[in-house]
């Protein structure tokens, strides 16, 4: 027996229908099937989106990220980056890292430049 899809329990427990949901969030409901029969791999913005629809966290549409904490007082933008950041690769994972270092370093020079 599989094991039944977030996305879809996310959507029964609204109550909403496939073209409900859909609708709410710009989609097909074509899509909305697809995704809950897992023949196309939701994204991290459509995650955001659709759990913002089904009043839950992205993290309810993945079951890897239920499992781990989240962090209190996110805003979208942290949530899309936090969702998008999980799903990635390692090696991706490295270099978004090592980016985003590079740039809190060049921001703190900046800011040090600003301040004199």
């Amino acid at each position: 027996m599989s094991k039944a899809n977030p996305l879809k329990q996310q959507r029964l427990a609204s109550g909403l229908t496939q073209l409900d949901l859909a609708e709410k969030v710009g989609f097909s409901q074509q899509l909305i099937s697809k995704l809950e029969r897992d023949k196309v791999t939701l994204t991290p913005a459509h995650a955001t989106k659709l759990a913002k629809a089904l009043n839950c966290l992205p993290a309810a549409l993945y079951p890897a990220l239920a499992l781990t904490p989240q962090p209190a007082g996110e805003n979208e933008q942290e949530i899309q980056l936090l969702v998008a950041y999980r799903t990635m690769s390692p090696e991706n994972r490295e270099i978004l890292f090592a980016t985003a270092q590079m740039m809190a370093s060049q921001l703190s020079k900046s800011n040090q430049v600003n301040a004199n």
